[in-house]
């Protein structure tokens, strides 16, 4: 059967909606050599785990008064960026129509930076390859707090999160990280706000105001080594966080020309593009949820 190259137009790649990208503070970076420092990793101060203590009017301490000690609260926590690669292959008659160069792979790179992000955030996979092992990811072992007792229905672990975001240092908003399928479950449980289904800048919020996450990349796993980690249809996890941050580095194509990566032996051009990414989470709360799924 003949294929005929570029007489209909692709539609536009969208941004999952209700996504990382919709909740996170995001930092775009410039060309600026001296603005792309942070790829080889940053610091954040932290500044939501203070001491807070109720007093007496006329200043005295008070029994049980205490409300929070972080002064065994690190001051800072870390950051390790990673990249973000797409290739694409193409036939050299379908070079003809479709110039990488024109744009169009750039335009991949950006609609696939989400997930990635959300994929890392999540896994951890480029963080875990550090040696030492990077740190500040959702599932690393041993840092989230596990507030079900096995699977449980979805309404009721969405419920102990919330609950558990309220006993957090400051009683801060926080944000819940789930995957789309659990989402779904929840129905009722979450509201959405958006001008149409494929608005970019969609999010979603529980009925008490809690920024939720609903994360293409996610895989719905459990923390490591912990009992029914694994994800499946009817086992996913939920995750709370403080806030979160996306630093998105400034989006190339690796190769210098058409000429690198073709192969006259297959008629084939292989095309890279990439960029640095950065994401990162406020741990002062950093809870876990087993969700079983009818």
């Amino acid at each position: 059967m003949a294929r005929f190259e570029g007489i209909f137009d692709a539609p536009d790649l969208q941004v999952a909606p209700c996504g990382l990208l919709s909740v996170a503070g995001v930092v775009t970076s410039t060309d600026n050599p001296n603005s792309e420092a942070w790829i080889r990793g940053f610091d954040t101060l932290t500044n939501s785990s203070p001491t807070i203590r109720i007093l007496s009017n006329s200043n005295a301490a008070v029994s049980n008064g205490t409300i929070f000690d972080g002064s065994a609260v690190p001051a800072y926590y870390s950051t390790e960026p990673f990249y973000v690669e797409i290739e694409t292959k193409n036939t050299g008659q379908n070079l003809m129509n479709h110039n990488p160069f024109d744009g169009y792979i750039l335009t991949q790179l950006e609609a696939a930076s989400q997930k990635a992000a959300e994929y890392e955030l999540w896994m951890g996979q480029a963080s875990k390859a550090l040696t030492p092992a990077g740190t500040g990811y959702l599932t690393e072992a041993g840092k989230a707090t596990t507030v079900t007792t096995g699977g449980s229905a979805p309404d009721k672990a969405l419920a102990l999160l919330e609950q558990g975001i309220a006993d957090s240092p400051t009683g801060a908003r926080g944000v819940i990280h789930m995957t789309r399928d659990v989402a779904s479950v929840l129905g009722s449980k979450l509201m959405y706000e958006a001008d149409s289904q494929l608005d970019d800048e969609a999010y979603a919020v529980t009925r008490l105001g809690t920024s939720v996450v609903i994360g293409s990349g996610y895989t719905g796993s459990g923390p490591t080594g912990t009992t029914g980690a694994a994800a499946t249809a009817t086992n996913k996890w939920m995750f709370a966080t403080g806030s979160v941050g996306v630093v998105l580095g400034e989006a190339r194509i690796d190769n210098e020309s058409l000429a690198q990566g073709f192969s006259p032996a297959t008629n084939d051009s292989i095309v890279k593009a990439s960029r640095p990414v950065a994401v990162r989470f406020d741990p002062s709360i950093w809870l876990t949820a087993q969700v079983t799924l009818p």
